[in-house]
């Protein structure tokens, strides 16, 4: 198995592990470096291991799942695991996968990726991820011409710590997914600049959509809205950036951090091999089609 990592990346940029992560080969300096957040079975190793290794589709997908299971383990119980004349997967102080290369093997300069550790106290990154857009105008205001913003709002995944405000804690009705009705935050996100980004499967690559946004008060109370909520308009203006949004694949689900500048999210982007979009200030739908096309 770690054979055919190693040999695969020597040719290629990118090698997803399902339900481990993936190895990605930086461009242009040949640094390797391993992200959790693409895990997603893509075909690619079950495939190597058929042609490679004499198995069987389902042969394969158990020599992948014995694998990740041996990987795991020794991180859990070890600190690390070795892929000879490769590297070594280890854990960061916050419990994230890093891969550190042999010295014969070019690899990233040193200092975490973005998600790799947890932040020291002082420097935390408050974000509230995962938002789904609730609707386009939060009330029935903000559907006249004059207003112009975008709502959105989680059941679970969101920081506190983006909150202004009240924090409340309630219990109301799920009504879908027939499971017991669940305990959720309930606040407003505060007011500020933020970025809202969204993470894409293109089919054969992947691409990040990175929006500056301004968050700012919601213009009507909703107080039959059981969850935590951000209001904010998207840069340049709101229609601008709804069709830039929706132009470039902007999915469902949305991460949002009032900590981090669209550059830093961009730069980790880059370094994962990641297509990344910016829709900002400068945008316009023409130059963001020819950037698309391009």
């Amino acid at each position: 198995m770690t054979g055919i990592i190693t040999n695969y990346l020597t040719q290629h940029r990118r090698l997803v592990v399902p339900q481990l992560g993936t190895f990605v080969v930086k461009v242009p300096e040949g640094g390797v470096v391993f992200s959790e957040l693409l895990k997603r079975d893509d075909g690619i190793l079950r495939g190597l291991l058929v042609q490679q290794g004499g198995m069987n589709d389902l042969e394969a997908a158990g020599a992948i799942d014995r694998f990740v299971f041996e990987v795991r383990h020794a991180l859990e119980h070890e600190g690390a695991y070795a892929i000879e004349g490769f590297g070594r997967l280890t854990l960061s102080p916050g419990g994230a996968i890093v891969f550190q290369a042999v010295l014969a093997t070019p690899v990233a300069a040193a200092g975490p990726v973005v998600g790799e550790s947890a932040p020291e106290e002082g420097n935390k990154i408050s974000s509230a991820a995962a938002l789904h857009p609730a609707s386009v105008a939060a009330s029935a205001e903000s559907v006249a011409p004059r207003v112009r913003s975008r709502s959105e709002a989680k059941m679970l995944e969101i920081c506190p710590s983006i909150a202004e405000g009240d924090i409340n804690i309630r219990v109301n009705p799920l009504g879908l997914g027939n499971r017991e009705d669940p305990a959720r935050l309930v606040f407003t996100a505060k007011e500020g600049d933020a970025i809202a980004s969204s993470l894409i499967d293109m089919g054969d690559h992947f691409r990040l959509v990175i929006n500056d946004i301004t968050c700012k008060k919601t213009e009507r109370p909703m107080p039959n809205l059981p969850v935590a909520t951000a209001f904010w308009t998207p840069k340049p203006d709101f229609l601008t950036g709804v069709e830039a949004w929706l132009m470039t694949g902007g999915a469902h689900h949305t991460v949002m951090t009032y900590d981090l500048t669209a550059e830093q999210l961009g730069d980790w982007g880059d370094a994962m091999g990641i297509e990344v979009v910016y829709i900002d200030e400068n945008t316009t739908i023409r130059q963001l089609k020819k950037e698309l096309k391009g």
